[in-house]
């Protein structure tokens, strides 16, 4: 299906075409990519339906396909997060977002998105300056849009095995 010497771009075209079956999950569109690359596909593609992992020899999988289950789950602790905000549409102090790009805090620079993710409201921590240049390994306080970095994400995980999940939020925790 997908091969090593095809282009990540190239690759995930084929899955899309002619995946459809979560049991063949994780599937392997990338080996070893570069960190522009892995960036540079992530910018060009939503990640619903699918859910994407890299690890740290920067291979790229296909971890997850978005169903019903997910997306409901997805949507529920969103309503549950924002319940504090007492139905204040604009400048609530609790935002929720969903499938937004983080800097994964295991380091390098490389862009993840969590299903869910939690932030302080601009009116409680404004944005930050512009940073400097990162230096290796380290972690940016803001999203990939300048937002003040999520407090809380949330990972859904309705199809892939718990290895794999627990791996996911162990380096979430490393915040």
């Amino acid at each position: 299906m997908t091969s090593r010497l095809l282009s990540l771009e190239r690759n995930f075209k084929i899955a899309e075409k002619r995946f459809r079956v979560k049991e063949d999950l994780p599937l392997q569109i990338g080996w070893k990519e570069k960190l522009s690359t892995i960036d540079a596909f992530f910018e060009r593609h939503e990640t619903l339906p699918y859910k994407f992992d890299i690890d740290s020899k920067r291979n790229v999988f296909i971890v997850e396909m978005e169903g019903d289950v997910h997306s409901m789950l997805a949507m529920t602790l969103s309503y549950m997060f924002n319940a504090p905000n007492g139905g204040i549409p604009y400048n609530h102090p609790i935002q929720v977002a969903r499938n937004t790009g983080h800097y994964r805090p295991d380091g390098g620079g490389v862009k993840n998105a969590s299903d869910v993710e939690v932030y302080p409201g601009v009116s409680v921590i404004p944005r930050t300056p512009p940073t400097t240049p990162l230096r290796h390994n380290e972690m940016p306080p803001v999203n990939v849009n300048g937002r003040p970095h999520a407090r809380i994400m949330c990972e859904i995980a309705s199809s892939q095995k718990f290895p794999d999940w627990h791996d996911k939020c162990k380096r979430w925790m490393r915040q």
